[in-house]
């Protein structure tokens, strides 16, 4: 998914784990791990570990947001809870770092999301 500022790609753990990791680092409190069920990680073999595990999964579908300035990976969302039968789609485990908060790519990044749902899915 492609927009002016970012870009949403499959979350790959060998292209996308460093830049997270030293992304989410920026945030030395952790805030941005408060609402999400895992994190935050001190280590980047423990977030390794986790983003190896959740790419593999089909649901949720985790993707890496990727600023395009800089071409590096800043944050993540999923789509997760898909109920094609009942139309139902969820888009969760958001993570933007501190170089993606309060930033128009993290707003397009949303509005890229919602435009897979409702114009491809």
């Amino acid at each position: 998914m492609q927009g002016r500022l970012c870009r949403l790609e499959p979350l790959e753990p060998a292209r996308h784990a460093a830049d997270l990791f030293a992304a989410n680092s920026l945030d030395a409190e952790g805030h941005n791990w408060t609402y999400l069920p895992v994190g935050p990680f001190r280590s980047f073999e423990d977030y390794r570990g986790w983003l190896d595990t959740v790419a593999r999964a089909d649901d949720p579908l985790f993707h890496a947001i990727v600023d395009l300035a800089t071409g590096r990976a800043v944050g993540v969302a999923a789509f997760m809870r898909v109920d094609r039968a009942n139309g139902v789609i969820e888009v969760g485990n958001i993570n933007y770092s501190p170089l993606l908060q309060r930033k128009p790519a993290a707003t397009e990044a949303m509005f890229l999301m919602m435009c897979r749902v409702f114009d491809e899915l």
